[in-house]
């Protein structure tokens, strides 16, 4: 089973303190200036952080959080996408498919007790957050908000 198939390079997340966040940056160049997704990515960032330390024991419960709020964020921007025409639709939307997928299926490890692919999967999330974020929820946004 194949977890990181996204082709883009894994580069500079892992934290090996857990006193440190993942996403220690999300204010500096991660903004995408339009609230309710950058109250969305805040989320994302504050869930991603607490798995970064969570225990064994609270980890099941923070990752099933991750996996529901990543849903009604992804939901949220698919839906806008569909809304209002974005022509980049189709890639944006599968790459929300693709995290979503690897989410569920690491999901169903955690749910076994199964932690060391998960952990290693939330080390990973920071990078994949940034490159998201630049690449394709920084253009959506400007697209949103010119079509208001």
């Amino acid at each position: 089973m194949l977890f990181f198939e996204s082709g883009f390079p894994q580069f500079g997340s892992f934290n090996e303190s857990n006193n440190l966040p993942l996403i220690d940056d999300f204010g500096r160049g991660l903004l995408v200036h339009m609230v309710e997704i950058d109250t969305l990515h805040g989320e994302f960032v504050d869930l991603v952080n607490a798995l970064g330390r969570a225990t064994d024991e609270t980890f099941p419960e923070l990752f099933q959080e991750l996996v529901t709020h990543t849903e009604g964020h992804f939901d949220f921007e698919n839906k806008q996408m569909r809304r209002k025409r974005y022509p980049q639709v189709s890639t944006h939307r599968a790459e929300h498919d693709r995290v979503l997928g690897e989410m569920r299926q690491i999901n169903v490890c955690v749910k076994r007790g199964e932690f060391e692919v998960a952990r290693t999967y939330v080390a990973e999330l920071p990078a994949w957050f940034r490159l998201h974020v630049l690449s394709m929820d920084g253009a959506l946004s400007t697209f949103l908000t010119q079509k208001s």
